[in-house]
Parts: structure tokens; sequence; C-alpha cells
């Protein structure tokens, strides 16, 4: 990452507004550039002339109007992060991006981006979206984060067969039916919702990390089977049991504090565990045959509830 020489600052404010030459009165932008911005160019090159510009980056500036970004047609790139946007009015000129950050603004509304259908990477978190049913035209996105939303259905995500991360933590979502078909998932965050049933996981095998804290789920019907999986993050739910059947074989580190089990016996079934908590469940530690199986466990050197 690099600074943009000072020379070249103006001829990338003149891009970013448009103008094609040298303008005094900018305030929207002239604070773009007190903070670090990523940009790929030849240093010779007049960039609002040219449109070479692929990656921006303006974080934490007062940048408002995605319209006055349509001269870059060959953005691949934009990070818009905590920034003041509440329209994506003009993002229809950016048919290029691939990657799209535009957490921590005011949007209550993302129809305007139906028409990226080079999208794969999606970053919403903190807006305050409802709705989020257009995402079902963006069939190539791969990474997709929604977290601390106001979302209560994401059916629209059904679409995205390539998607390998979903980020939906913090959201009023009572339900998952679209994770069905979202069978190449690695990576899933669904904590601080308030499921109840997870079957629509039996389909995504290919799960590595799976965050499911602080929701109401009171069995593991979906999980029995996950060959890849190497964290499993179940706190703060209602499971009372853990059957012997796990095909858990990669499964390094696991939490499921804060439920209703009466039983550990499960954990010696798995074969490559490193770390387990398991605090605040309807067990004493202290009595048998808890005391055994935790000291097999340690046996094994396997931490068990790490502070």
């Amino acid at each position: 990452m690099r600074k943009v020489p000072e020379d070249d600052r103006i001829m990338v404010e003149n891009a970013i507004n448009g103008s094609g030459f040298y303008v005094d009165d900018l305030p929207v932008y002239t604070e773009v550039f007190k903070f670090e911005t990523d940009f790929n160019y030849e240093p010779s090159a007049v960039l609002y002339e040219d449109k070479i510009l692929t990656g921006l980056r303006l974080r934490k500036t007062r940048f408002k109007r995605l319209s006055n970004l349509k001269v870059l047609t060959n953005l691949k790139r934009l990070n818009l992060e905590n920034c003041k946007v509440s329209s994506l009015d003009g993002i229809d000129h950016l048919q290029g991006l691939e990657a799209l950050n535009l957490s921590g603004n005011e949007l209550t509304n993302i129809d305007d981006l139906g028409s990226l259908q080079n999208l794969k990477e999606l970053y919403l978190d903190r807006n305050q979206l409802t709705d989020v049913s257009i995402l079902k035209n963006l069939p190539n996105l791969e990474k997709v984060s929604l977290a601390e939303n106001e979302i209560e259905s994401a059916d629209g995500l059904s679409a995205s067969s390539q998607m390998t991360e979903l980020y939906l933590q913090k959201n009023p979502l009572k339900s998952v039916p679209f994770i069905a078909s979202l069978t190449r998932l690695k990576r899933l965050d669904l904590s601080y919702c308030q499921i109840r049933e997870i079957e629509e996981l039996v389909s995504c095998k290919d799960l590595q990390r799976l965050f499911l804290s602080h929701n109401f789920i009171s069995n593991l019907n979906g999980l029995n089977d996950k060959p890849q999986l190497e964290i499993l993050d179940l706190d703060n739910n209602r499971i009372a049991e853990v059957g012997q059947d796990l095909n858990w074989p990669t499964l390094k580190k696991f939490l499921i504090n804060a439920n209703n089990l009466s039983s550990i016996q499960f954990l010696q079934s798995l074969p490559k565990l490193k770390e387990v908590h398991f605090k605040y469940n309807e067990f004493k530690e202290n009595e048998s045959p808890h005391k055994e199986i935790i000291a097999s466990l340690e046996s094994r050197e396997i931490v068990v509830n790490p502070d």
C-alpha cells in the first residue's frame, strides 16, 4: 500500500469529481487524502482521461454521492466503509466492480446493486437494511457480509451457488431456508440471531468455520456430517445432548458454553480436538464421569475451558 503522490492527488480528485480539469473548491473530497488510500495506476497516466483506476478506498471520509464516481468505469474494488452514503444512485455506471464495501453507512435500500453482475464480494455490515431480495440477481457472489442490520429474511441469497463465505450475525433471522442451496460454503456466521432449527445445513459439507452462538438451537440436526469442520461455536443455545455419531474428523476448536448439556462423553470421539469450552452447563465438572473425561482430554494435550 502506498500514498498517492501529491501531484497525482489533484488528478485523482478531478477523476472523482468528473471535471477533467483542476478545481480549487472540492469540499466533499478535500479530506479524502488525509487517509491512506489504495490506488492501482501508472504514475504518469492522466487518470481522469484514461480511466485506469481499478481500486479505490475512501474509508472514514465525508464521501456521499456514488454518482461522482461514474467516470471511473474500470473500478474493480471500491471501499467506502464508514462514510455517509445513504443512496446507491449512480453505482450502475461501475459495471466492472468485483468487490464493494459499503459497511457502516446509512443505506436502507440496495436495489441499485442488481445490475452489478461481476460482483463477487459484497460487504454491507452496519447499515439499516431490511430487504436484500435484490441479491437474487447477483449469482456470482462468493463472499457476502450483512452483519448488524434488520434483516428478517435473506432468501435472496439462495441463487448464490458460488458462495464460500457468508456473515449474517446480529440480524433478526428466525430461519435460514436459503442455506440449503449454498453447498460451497466454507465459513458461515449466524450468531446472535433468533434461529431455532439448522437442518438446512445438512447440504453444506464443505464448512470449515461455523458460528451459531446466541440462538435458540436445541438439537444438532443438520450438523452430524461435517468432514472439514475446524471451528464450531454453539455457545448460549439450548442444546441438551450431542450424539456419538458425529463425523467431525477435523474439528479443532469447539465452544458449547451455556447450554443444557448433561454429558460430555461425545468429546472423546473427536480425534483432532485441540481446544474445548463447555462451562455453564447442567453437569458438574468435578463429579464422575465428567472428571475422568476431562482428565482424559487433558492427557491428549487438549486445552479445556481456557480463560
